[in-house]
């Protein structure tokens, strides 16, 4: 360093004598940059720019986010000013229609780590952003995050402006939670950290870096942004590891041009690195700050915040080649699930599994329906679906016996309680999983005696006893029904204390599961049933057994009650293909059939043995060798 800082001081000496033809022609500001403006300001404010050298490949992965100023996508790449940053997205991964949310800098900042500009419309100081952003959403994921930004005087400070530092271009200052944490606003650093965190390994999950008023070229021109970039980020793309990944993006252009429902920000440039991403991949679909949003909270499993739910904002995915990489929880265990390639693929990671039940509705009044925006607008646009899916029959019961038995045993169109139908067969699923020692139970809504009985009868709505099979068999009474069958509310307990079982079936009452409209209240019985998945599924999410390794399977018991129609399954878990819709015809007996992959349940059950199972949702083996 203190070489380099000579070498600056000596040029500036060579050039002193022009010093004044550049006042006079308002070029001091370039000057300032190429000769000596970071070496007076390192000695000022430490706001020297480090020079990182390439180094070993890390074993951990990181994502990384620099922010460039105020340039149209056409003021930089092929331009003569930025030969770096243009050779990086012609060899790299490149967004080509990438888009600001708006004007001016500030609320792009905030929209890029909240999904909301959150009403803020100027560069404001004073203001503040105190809504869920990345940087807590990784720290309750257990994750780690760091922002790197150069000039800042000291960890936690938070000035208007301190030497070419300039708060609006550090959106984690505005968040006033993490200013009043020591901890946490021990992540925000200045860049001069950088080098020592590069070379001694302590990059954190996700890295968030903005140069200052000259290097992110704000005040100065393009070509001393592109030689900040030429100094950074060969250091930094090894430090990425295996399958993390580096944005390069500038907050705005200087346009109205825009995509993605409202986005005008101006045509900015993306540009997209790592060992993961495509050579030479050149992406023509719209996206925006939110659409990066979603693709960094995708990759380390985290929900989508604000408009970064939305699909319409588009996603850096197509720029990989598998898709979005997804890393493990935990800076120390960074890494991506490996697909698997064959039939002899290792087991499965998958440990934890809830099935959640709806009811009676075709898969296409649910697709693309305005009363189910949580389905279509998350769940389907970050995981995997299947479009085939048919029960093949009614009423509800059958298709139950088929979840639990692999058959609907003799039962097609018809609804007997318990106390009526005995089954003395003990070949079904909630005797293989207590068999093979698998912690289980299954969660109903209003489920009677409150889980004091074993519950025979049917007192009517809002339980169903054609919901659940399991009472229906012989051995599964007494002391061994009741430990198994909980009340929906003891799922909200387990979720909190992050004790939950190893398979958890999960049926909410006949008016959330889209059955019978709510009396008194709403008969949207697709919005009714959205309504649930939306407030059920994140507490799924926030379990450490979920974010490690767990996967959710939300089905249709069937379709309307005239025709065979497809009924649909969704497939949620961070080894889900994202955005998947898959065709393949499926039925009840594939989801027992991936239940007891899963678990290495065997026999198969009944039909069971020749379903297909839902292998092809997934990027990971569903089959485990035994329990």
């Amino acid at each position: 360093m203190l070489a380099m800082r000579l070498a600056e001081q000596r040029s500036c000496r060579r050039h002193g004598g022009r010093r004044a033809l550049a006042l006079a022609l308002g070029l001091v500001a370039a000057l300032g940059v190429a000769c000596g403006g970071d070496s007076m300001a390192a000695r000022e404010q430490g706001s020297t720019t480090p020079i990182l050298r390439p180094g070993h490949v890390a074993k951990t992965s990181h994502v990384v986010v620099i922010v460039m100023e105020n340039k149209e996508q056409q003021q930089v790449i092929g331009a003569a000013e930025a030969p770096y940053l243009t050779r990086l997205a012609r060899r790299q991964g490149f967004a080509a229609n990438s888009f600001g949310i708006g004007h001016p800098s500030l609320p792009n900042y905030i929209a890029l780590i909240s999904g909301s500009t959150q009403g803020i419309t100027d560069d404001c100081t004073d203001c503040a952003a105190n809504a869920p952003n990345i940087a807590g959403q990784l720290q309750q994921a257990g994750l780690t995050w760091r922002a790197y930004l150069q000039g800042l005087p000291a960890p936690c400070a938070r000035p208007a402006y301190a030497g070419r530092y300039a708060k609006r271009h550090d959106p984690f200052a505005y968040d006033d939670g993490i200013a009043a944490d020591p901890k946490r606003c021990a992540n925000r650093v200045p860049l001069t950290r950088l080098a020592g965190d590069v070379r001694h390994n302590r990059l954190a999950d996700f890295v968030f870096i903005a140069p200052d008023l000259c290097n992110d070229t704000h005040d100065c021109p393009v070509s001393t942004g592109d030689g900040f970039l030429r100094r950074i980020v060969p250091g930094l793309l090894p430090a990425l590891g295996p399958h993390g990944f580096l944005v390069i993006t500038y907050d705005e252009g200087n346009t109205d041009d825009g995509c993605c429902r409202g986005s005008h920000g101006g045509r900015i440039a993306t540009v997209v690195a790592g060992r993961d991403v495509r050579p030479a991949a050149r992406m023509t679909r719209a996206v925006d700050h939110y659409g990066v949003l979603a693709s960094i909270e995708t990759t380390f499993g985290l929900a989508r915040l604000g408009e970064a739910r939305s699909p319409s904002h588009g996603s850096l995915a197509p720029l990989f080649r598998n898709g979005l990489p997804r890393l493990r929880s935990g800076s120390a265990s960074s890494a991506t699930v490996t697909p698997a390639r064959s039939a002899r693929a290792r087991a499965t990671p998958i440990r934890h599994l809830w099935v959640v039940m709806m009811e009676n509705t075709d898969w296409p009044e649910i697709k693309g329906s305005s009363s189910a925006p949580y389905i279509n607008d998350t769940l389907l646009a970050r995981y995997a679906h299947a479009e085939n899916y048919r029960a093949h029959m009614h009423n509800s019961l059958p298709n139950y016996f088929l979840l639990e038995a692999g058959d609907p045993m003799g039962q097609q169109g018809r609804s007997p309680t318990p106390s009526e139908l005995r089954l003395s067969t003990t070949d079904h699923l909630a005797t293989y999983l207590t068999r093979a020692k698998v912690s289980w139970k299954s969660y109903r809504e209003d489920l009677p005696g409150n889980g004091t009985i074993c519950p025979l009868a049917d007192p009517g709505a809002p339980y169903s006893a054609d919901h659940n099979a399991p009472v229906y068999f012989d051995d599964f009474t007494g002391p061994t029904c009741i430990a198994h069958e909980r009340p929906l509310t003891e799922l909200t307990t387990d979720l909190g204390r992050d004790r939950v079982p190893r398979y958890s079936f999960i049926v909410p009452n006949d008016y959330h599961q889209g059955e019978k409209p709510i009396p008194g209240g709403s008969s949207d019985l697709i919005g009714n049933a959205d309504s649930f998945l939306q407030s059920l599924i994140p507490k799924i999410q926030a379990t450490a057994a979920y974010r490690r390794d767990g996967a959710i399977l939300v089905l249709w018991d069937e379709g309307a009650a005239c025709c065979d129609n497809p009924s649909g399954l969704i497939a949620i878990s961070r080894f889900a293909k994202q955005g998947y819709a898959d065709q393949t015809a499926y039925s009840h007996p594939s989801t027992l059939r991936t239940i007891q992959d899963i678990y290495g349940l065997r026999p198969y059950l009944r039909q069971a043995a020749h379903a297909p199972n839902l292998q092809a949702l997934f990027t990971v083996s569903v089959k485990r060798r035994r329990p």
